[in-house]
C-alpha cells in the first residue's frame, strides 16, 4: 500500500534527530560552566524565537537581518554578532539553494529545507573549524548554547510555514528599519 502522505513516514527521522540533538545539548548543560554561559546569553534565545522561524522559511536564513538586532539587544560589538553569520554559513547555503533551483531545477519547496539542513550542519562544522584554527571568539559559544535549542524548533516550524516567508521577511525588515530609526533618535537625544 502506498502512503498518501509520504512526509509522515519521515517524521520518525526528524524526531530521532531531535532527540539526539537535545540529548547532546543536555549533556553539555550538565557542565556548570556551559550552563552558566548559556544562561548569560539567554537574550539571543529570545531573539531567535522569531529569527529561527524566518531562517527556516527562507534559503537566506535569519542571520543577515538579525545581526544588527543582535548587536543592539546583546550590547555586543557588531563583529561579534556577525561572527554568528560566519558560523551559520549563510553564503554556502545560498549557493546550495541557488544551485539546486537554477542548475538542477529542484522545486524550492525541497531546496529550502535542504538549505536549512545545510545551515544546521554548517553551524556545527563552523564552530569546530573555528575552534581548531583561531579559537571561538568570547561569547559566540555561549550564544550558540543559548540559541541552538530554540533554533532547532523554530527553523523546523519555519519549514512548515514557508508559504508566509515573504510576509515574514517584509515584516522583519520593516521592524528592523523602525528599530534602527528609534535607536538613532534615542542616540541623538
Amino acid at each position: 500500500m502506498i502512503d498518501a502522505h509520504p512526509r509522515r513516514g519521515l517524521l520518525w527521522m526528524w524526531l530521532v534527530w531531535l532527540g539526539l540533538f537535545y540529548g547532546a545539548w543536555m549533556l553539555l548543560m550538565l557542565d556548570p560552566g556551559y550552563a552558566a554561559d548559556a544562561w548569560e546569553h539567554r537574550p539571543i534565545a529570545l531573539t531567535m524565537l522569531f529569527g529561527s522561524y524566518v531562517a527556516g522559511s527562507t534559503p537566506v536564513g535569519g542571520n543577515p537581518w538579525l545581526s544588527p538586532f543582535l548587536s543592539w539587544l546583546t550590547d555586543s560589538q557588531p563583529h561579534s554578532a556577525a561572527s554568528i553569520v560566519t558560523v551559520a554559513g549563510v553564503g554556502i547555503d545560498m549557493l546550495i539553494y541557488a544551485s539546486l533551483v537554477l542548475a538542477f531545477r529542484v522545486d524550492p519547496k525541497v531546496a529550502i529545507p535542504t538549505s536549512v539542513l545545510a545551515m544546521a550542519f554548517n553551524s556545527v562544522l563552523g564552530l569546530a573549524i573555528q575552534q581548531g584554527t583561531t579559537g571561538i571568539e568570547a561569547g559566540v559559544w555561549g550564544n550558540w548554547l543559548a540559541a541552538a535549542p530554540v533554533v532547532v524548533l523554530g527553523a523546523s516550524l519555519g519549514l512548515v510555514g514557508m508559504a508566509g516567508a515573504c510576509v515574514a521577511v517584509l515584516l522583519c525588515v520593516y521592524a528592523l528599519d523602525r528599530l534602527q530609526a528609534w535607536g538613532e533618535t534615542r542616540a541623538a537625544a
